[in-house]
């Protein structure tokens, strides 16, 4: 699990549950078929990152 946020125009990656400060790795290790992407408040997921997340 991680948390993204856009920061002075750039996303960043960070783990709440480690204290983890840049968690961008973990995309790269997440496999096709099995991510999932949930918001804890009332917003949709950004399309402009929604890309990592859905292939065609």
């Amino acid at each position: 699990m991680f948390c993204a946020e856009v920061s002075e125009g750039k996303i960043r990656f960070f783990d709440p549950q480690t204290g983890k400060d840049d968690a961008s790795n973990y995309i790269q290790s997440m496999k096709a078929n099995r991510v999932g992407v949930i918001r804890i408040d009332n917003k949709l997921v950004n399309p402009k990152i929604m890309g990592l997340f859905i292939t065609k």
